[in-house]
């Protein structure tokens, strides 16, 4: 059996940006959060029912978020092969960064921050930082598929290169916003700490957000002539046409 996988990427915006918008309509309509402000993604998900919408959708986002992870990692076996031990180290520590990621993410969506803040935060900076890691690493292969493929002249291989100069730029304003995101927060946990900038750092938590989709927009349409082959065992193939 065969499955399309061009769909993984646009379906984990749909799942991830739903999830927070349905999460913190619940919310404001319940009265839980102030429609005076912008909310933290954290704020949307203290209190029932929008904290079992909230911890549903997250599952359910990093399920699709790890299946195009682990399609991207077969994809790259395909394409950019090695049999070297540094080779395979790069590969599958770029697949585990990748896999840890959606792990917090998931882990974070059941453990509020009313209930457990240190271990919500931490969960929530862990998958951030997993993710500029796996992106970083996945980037570093890319481009040297894409060196190692581009022939022609210097317009073609620049072209070559349009998506993963692409998807650096959102590794830098993840890594930007979520530092923003730190500096400007007023939650401060426990902490004896001067007041944040709440709407700041609501803004700086959502554009993260949407640096981490950016990033996977290119395989919208990389992905399209590719499926995967589904074996007894189960095994699992790519198939690119």
């Amino acid at each position: 059996m065969e499955v399309s996988v061009w769909w993984l990427p646009p379906l984990f915006l749909a799942a991830s940006a739903s999830t927070v918008f349905l999460s913190c309509a619940i919310a404001s309509g319940a009265g839980h959060i102030s429609g005076d402000n912008t909310p933290h993604v954290s704020h949307c998900a203290m209190y029932q029912p929008e904290r079992t919408v909230f911890g549903l959708g997250m599952t359910i986002s990093a399920i699709v978020a790890a299946a195009m992870v682990y399609v991207i990692h077969l994809r790259t076996m395909l394409r950019n092969p090695s049999t070297s031990t540094e080779g395979l180290a790069h590969r599958y520590g770029t697949l585990f960064a990748g896999l840890a990621g959606p792990a917090a993410i998931a882990l974070m969506g059941w453990i509020t921050v009313n209930d457990f803040p240190w271990l919500h935060l931490i969960l929530a900076i862990s998958a951030l930082l997993f993710f500029i890691a796996y992106a970083s690493s996945n980037s570093v292969l890319r481009i040297q598929l894409a060196m190692a493929a581009s022939t022609g002249d210097l317009s073609e291989r620049v072209w070559a290169l349009a998506s993963d100069a692409f998807q650096v730029l959102t590794i830098i304003s993840t890594f930007v916003f979520l530092w923003l995101w730190v500096l400007l927060d007023n939650h401060c946990m426990e902490r004896h700490c001067p007041e944040g900038n709440s709407v700041g750092s609501s803004v700086a938590e959502y554009c993260i957000m949407a640096s981490i989709f950016l990033y996977f927009l290119p395989y919208s349409w990389e992905l399209l002539d590719t499926s995967v082959r589904i074996s007894e065992g189960p095994t699992l193939e790519l198939i690119e046409k």
